[in-house]
C-alpha cells in the first residue's frame, strides 16, 4: 500500500545527535564506576605488596632466628659437656666432705649417748649404794635397841610403858601394839631412801617390827607375875638364853648393818679420754686429716666448676633468649601472613566486583551499539514515531513482509502507537502485520 508520509530534509542528523549523546552518558556512567573500583584495586594491591615484602622480612628473620637459636643451642651443649665433668667431681667433693661429717657427727652423738649411759649407770650405782648405806645404818640402830632391850629384860619389863600396858585390856594392849607397830612401818616406809631420812626410815621399819613384839612380850611377863595370866609353858620367866641368843642375833645384825654401811661406793664411770674426746667433737689426726683434705677437696672442686658452670649458665641464658626473639620472629611472620591473607581475599573481592562492573558496562555498550546501529539503518538515526520498532520515515510506503503487498519496504509484526498512515492495522487492534 502506499503510505502517506511527507518527506523531510537531512534525516539522519537527529539520530547522530541521540547516539551521541548515549554514547557520552554511557562513558560518563562507566567512568563513574570504574575510578573508584580501579583505586580501591591500587590501594589494595599496594597493601598487598607491603604486607608480602613483610611476610618476606618475617620469614628471613625467622629464618635468621632459628640459626642462632641452632647455633646457641650448640654452644649451650657444649657448654654443658665441658661443665658436666668437672660439676661432677664438685658433686662427688663435697658428698665426700659431707659423708665425713655425718659419719663423724654419728660418732660423736654415740660417743655422747655412751658416755650419758655410763654416767647413768654410775649415778644409779651411786643411788643404790646411798640406799643400802641407810639400811645398813637403820639394821645397826635397830639392833642396838633391840639388843639392849635383851641384854636388859628385867628393867624394860619393869619400866613404866610396860607397867601402863599391863593395867589395859588385853584387846586394848594388842591394838596398841599391832596398831602402832603398822604406824612405825608406815611412816618408816615413807621415810626409806637415802641419806639420813633412808637411815631413820630403816630404823622405823625395824623398830615396827620389832618392838611389838618386845612390848607384847614384856607385857605378858608381867601380866603373869601379877597373876592376871597363865605362864607359857609352865615358866613364868623366859630363860636367860632366851635373852642372850636375841642379843646375839642382834649383835649380828649390828655388824651386817655397819658392813653395810661402811662398804665401798662404786666405780666411776669407764669412761676413756678418747670417747670423751669425740663426744666433744675431737677426733684423731688421721681423721681430722682426713675430713680436712676432703673439705680442701671439695672446695677446690667447686671453685674449679666455677667457671664452667658460669658459661654453661649464660650458654642457657642466651639460648632462652635467642628462643624469645625466634618466637616474636613467628608471630610476626603470622600477623604477615594473616595480613596478606586479608588484602588478598579483598582484592580478590575487588576484581569479582571490578568484573561484575566490567561485565555490566560492556553490555551497556553493546546495547548503546546495538541501538545505534538500529538507528542508523533507519535512516541516519531516525525512526517513524507512529510504530514500534524503527520503521524509516522517509519510506513511501510499508507492507507487511509475506503479504501481498509490492512494497517498497516491508516490516514484520509493529504496533501501531500513532497514526497508520502505511495502513498496516487492517483490523484496528492496534498491532498490525500479526
Amino acid at each position: 500500500m502506499d503510505g502517506g508520509g511527507a518527506p523531510r530534509t537531512e534525516p539522519g542528523a537527529w539520530g547522530r545527535g541521540l547516539g551521541g549523546l548515549l554514547a557520552l552518558a554511557g562513558a560518563a556512567l562507566a567512568l563513574a564506576f570504574a575510578a573508584p573500583g580501579g583505586a580501591v584495586a591500587q590501594d589494595l594491591e599496594a597493601a598487598l605488596g607491603e604486607a608480602e615484602a613483610e611476610r618476606a622480612a618475617a620469614k628471613v628473620e625467622v629464618s635468621e632466628e632459628k640459626s642462632r637459636v641452632r647455633a646457641a643451642k650448640a654452644r649451650s651443649a657444649a657448654a654443658d659437656r665441658r661443665a658436666e665433668p668437672v660439676d661432677a667431681a664438685a658433686r662427688e667433693a663435697r658428698a665426700e666432705s659431707r659423708r665425713l661429717k655425718e659419719e663423724l657427727a654419728d660418732r660423736e652423738t654415740a660417743a655422747t649417748a655412751e658416755i650419758a649411759d655410763a654416767e647413768a649407770t654410775r649415778a644409779k650405782q651411786a643411788e643404790d649404794h646411798d640406799s643400802e648405806v641407810a639400811l645398813g645404818v637403820g639394821l645397826a640402830l635397830a639392833a642396838l635397841v633391840v639388843g639392849g632391850i635383851a641384854l636388859g629384860w628385867g628393867w624394860f619389863r619393869a619400866s613404866a610403858p610396860v607397867a601402863w600396858l599391863s593395867e589395859q585390856r588385853t584387846g586394848q594392849v594388842v591394838g596398841l601394839c599391832v596398831g602402832g607397830g603398822f604406824v612405825v612401818l608406815v611412816v618408816g616406809g615413807v621415810l626409806s631412801g637415802a641419806g639420813v631420812a633412808g637411815a631413820i626410815g630403816s630404823l622405823l621399819v625395824f623398830l615396827g617390827i620389832a618392838l611389838p613384839v618386845a612390848f607384847l612380850l614384856a607385857w605378858r611377863s608381867a601380866a603373869i607375875q601379877r597373876g592376871r595370866a597363865k605362864p607359857l609353858l609352865g615358866r613364868e620367866r623366859l630363860p636367860s638364853g632366851v635373852s642372850r641368843g636375841v642379843a646375839g642375833a642382834a649383835a649380828v645384825l649390828l655388824i651386817v648393818g655397819l658392813a653395810t654401811a661402811l662398804s665401798g661406793g662404786p666405780e666411776p664411770a669407764d669412761v676413756s679420754a678418747s670417747l670423751r674426746g669425740e663426744a666433744a667433737g675431737e677426733f684423731d689426726a688421721a681423721t681430722t686429716a682426713k675430713l680436712t683434705a676432703a673439705e680442701a677437696e671439695a672446695e677446690r672442686a667447686v671453685a674449679a666448676a666455677a667457671a664452667p658452670a658460669e658459661r654453661s649458665y649464660a650458654a642457657q641464658t642466651a639460648l632462652r633468649r635467642e628462643r624469645r626473639r625466634l618466637t616474636k620472629a613467628k608471630r610476626k611472620l603470622v600477623r604477615a601472613e594473616g595480613s596478606v591473607d586479608s588484602y588478598s581475599r579483598k582484592i580478590t573481592v575487588a576484581a569479582r566486583r571490578a568484573g561484575e562492573e566490567q561485565e555490566e558496562e560492556e553490555r551497556r555498550r553493546i546495547e548503546e551499539e546495538e541501538a545505534t546501529e538500529e538507528e542508523d539503518s533507519g535512516g541516519g538515526g531516525e525512526c517513524d514515531p507512529n510504530y514500534s520498532g524503527c520503521l524509516d520515515p522517509n519510506a513511501s510506503d510499508y507492507d507487511c513482509a509475506g503479504g501481498s503487498g509490492d512494497g517498497p519496504m516491508y516490516t514484520g509484526p509493529v504496533q501501531v502507537i500513532g497514526s497508520d498512515h502505511y495502513g498496516l492495522d487492517s483490523d484496528g487492534d492496534g498491532y498490525a502485520c500479526e
